[in-house]
């Protein structure tokens, strides 16, 4: 069982910038970036060292890898502190009957952001409108569409809440130990997200 595989069934791309495989605890992270000073390029590298959580995966009759991404993957939603809520399907029954939904409601909520990640009836309202495009991919996070410079994720399980993930690729930076400690009855892995603190979540009545 490899990391990088557990990653790659859990995210479709574009989420993030880049994530970091490593193979020790702390984690050194190193980084290059070129900053232009009268006319001239200059080359400036840093290195930074990060201490990951460790995580211990009681099993049971379930795979492996779907417990191991079903911890990843709460660990990466637990990011999104910064809550708001927004009025759209619940709107009383007069609205209801005689007043059509909107999805440029929905659409006006995330547009500066790169990237959303929510349930199948907030995607097919957005589907709705002309702009929306269609894209195939595969994960638990799963790439399905894009919206003018938004790509939308599909939050694939059996969660009916009608919640809209929102961030920018820079806003996480994923660091995974490839280094997994598998035996008998438990799964020990070592990882940590760090946040740009930028992320919001949207809880759609």
């Amino acid at each position: 069982m490899e990391i990088e595989n557990i990653i790659n069934s859990l995210f479709s791309e574009g989420l993030f910038n880049n994530i970091h495989y490593v193979n020790e605890n702390p984690a050194i992270i190193n980084s290059t970036k070129y900053i232009k000073v009268d006319q001239v390029l200059n080359k400036i590298e840093t290195s930074e060292k990060y201490e990951l959580d460790e995580e211990v995966i009681i099993l049971n009759q379930r795979l492996v890898s779907l417990r191991v991404r079903e911890s990843i993957k709460n660990k990466f939603l637990s990011l999104f502190e910064n809550e708001i809520y927004f009025k759209y399907f619940k709107r009383g029954i007069f609205k209801n009957l005689f007043i059509k939904k909107d999805p440029n409601k929905i659409l006006n909520l995330f547009k500066d952001k790169e990237w959303i990640i929510t349930s199948v009836d907030i995607i097919h309202q957005l589907s709705l409108l002309n702009n929306f495009e269609y894209i195939s991919s595969n994960g638990d996070i799963r790439l399905v569409g894009k919206i003018e410079n938004t790509f939308i994720y599909k939050l694939c399980g059996l969660s009916t809440e009608n919640i809209i993930y929102t961030g920018n690729k820079i806003d996480i930076n994923p660091i995974f130990n490839k280094d997994i400690v598998n035996k008998d009855d438990l799964v020990k892995i070592q990882y940590k997200f760090i946040s740009s603190g930028n992320l919001q979540k949207i809880i759609i009545k």
